[in-house]
């Protein structure tokens, strides 16, 4: 689920950790580039399931209104 998107790492690195702290999900930061544009995801869980995702995004939801389920298969 990516729940924060920015060009500085740093926010993207201290949000991750907020959330693992508060929450106890795994997360990680992601480095991709867009339109010569370098960007840092933050990716939360490793979710088997739909439905366990779709459970994280209620809770987190409130906090983070833009967060959004990414299926990777």
């Amino acid at each position: 689920m990516q729940v924060y998107s920015t060009d500085k790492r740093s926010d993207t690195q201290l949000l991750s950790r907020r959330l693992q702290d508060h929450f106890d999900y795994l997360s990680y930061v992601e480095k991709v580039k867009i339109d010569n544009r370098t960007l840092y995801r933050l990716v939360i869980g490793d979710f088997e399931k739909y439905s366990n995702a779709a459970e994280c995004l209620q809770k987190l939801q409130i906090h983070l209104p833009d967060a959004f389920i990414v299926i990777i298969n």
